[in-house]
């Protein structure tokens, strides 16, 4: 929205809480590549996290984890996170 009547106006300012603004801050070239709702999608039409969480359940799968599902994803993105933390010092 790039404007705002008054009478929306007059409805916000009856509304209880907090209204806070920001300026974008980001570029044309930024702003073109958010509207590409396929950005970073593959062929497929996965995220890169879709398909981490594919090859996650396929080695839940194979090695026949006594855990379940949820808590063998749990700990090998903990295990991913901590692993890029130490490497890269963040």
């Amino acid at each position: 929205m790039d404007h705002v009547t008054d009478e929306q106006l007059a409805e916000i300012n009856e509304m209880p809480g907090y209204l806070m603004f920001q300026e974008d801050r980001f570029s044309h070239e930024q702003r073109e590549i958010m509207k590409n709702k396929k950005f970073g999608l593959d062929e497929k039409g996965m995220s890169p996290s879709q398909k981490m969480r594919g090859v996650i359940l396929d080695v839940w799968l194979k090695i026949g984890s006594t855990v379940d599902q949820e808590t063998f994803y749990k700990d090998c993105m903990s295990v991913m996170t901590n692993s890029l933390k130490k490497k890269y010092g963040v």
